[in-house]
């Protein structure tokens, strides 16, 4: 009985003119990931390049009038804002705008959380009292968190949940080990390989992220899941290469990240099913 709309409609918020390509790879991230519907809010340049890029996904421009957010914003069950938002003045109060409009499931990625640059308790007051999920490399929270990079790597558990704390969200602190933090809790993903470190991955894992924060309404269970889906694709693109393996080959991979072979043990003979099983 499910259709497009049961299966969650995401919307992109970002693609500034010459980075619309943020904005199309987070759309083949959700889309591969189950979300019935994708709608890209993206700066007027960068409408072609993604109606051509992604023609499953709708379109919508940006800068937007009040009445034009209000409703843009009521299509979606979970927006996904930053992926190639740009750091310019109109970015900027966009990014403001949408998380004061927007009171449902959030993730906040890129230059949404620069945005935010040195102020976290901002961040955490728009965020507060519903499911959200930030999602920075080291330097962005460096820059969120007012601290440095380095500092970061160096203490990595402590700083995913002060973060997690600051900002009064589920943290998905990407790296070596990614790291997922709530207030109560701190999970490690250790999936994933150097097919990753490249431009674009992080906003292919922010559509996953989404689309399983609208699917699910767990802020935590999303991004580790999340995390855990995007790595686990490039471990199955790469098959143990790392040259020659890029994001689209990744995002094909999603098809099959979801999914476990069965379990087999060289040392056992048989294996009873589980209990309460056929």
């Amino acid at each position: 009985g499910a259709n497009k709309g049961t299966r969650r409609r995401v919307l992109v918020v970002g693609g500034a003119a010459g980075m619309g390509g943020a904005a199309i790879l987070a759309a083949r991230g959700a889309l591969r990931s189950g979300a019935g519907m994708v709608k890209l809010c993206v700066e007027s340049a960068s409408i072609a390049p993604a109606q051509s890029a992604v023609p499953a996904a709708l379109t919508t421009p940006w800068p937007l009038d009040e009445p034009a957010l209000a409703d843009v914003l009521g299509w979606a069950h979970v927006v996904l804002l930053g992926p190639g938002l740009g750091l310019s003045r109109a970015a900027r109060e966009l990014a403001d705008r949408v998380l004061t409009a927007w009171r449902g499931p959030v993730v906040v990625d890129a230059d949404a959380l620069n945005a935010f640059e040195g102020n976290a308790e901002r961040l955490g007051e728009l965020l507060k009292g519903r499911p959200a999920v930030v999602t920075p490399h080291p330097v962005e929270a460096q820059r969120l968190a007012g601290t440095t990079a380095s500092d970061i790597d160096a203490g990595r558990f402590d700083a995913a949940a002060l973060l997690a704390q600051r900002v009064r969200a589920t943290v998905l602190l990407k790296g070596v080990p990614t790291e997922v933090a709530d207030a109560h809790r701190t999970l490690v993903v250790a999936a994933g390989t150097p097919v990753l470190a490249t431009g674009g991955s992080g906003d292919v894992l922010g559509g996953i992220v989404a689309t399983l924060l609208a699917q699910t309404g767990d802020a935590t269970a999303a991004a580790a899941s999340g995390a855990w889906a995007h790595g686990r694709a490039a471990e199955i693109a790469g098959a143990g290469r790392i040259r020659g393996v890029n994001l689209d080959d990744v995002v094909e991979a999603l098809a099959n990240a979801w999914y476990l072979p069965p379990r087999v043990a060289a040392d056992v003979l048989v294996e009873l099913p589980a209990v309460g099983t056929r």
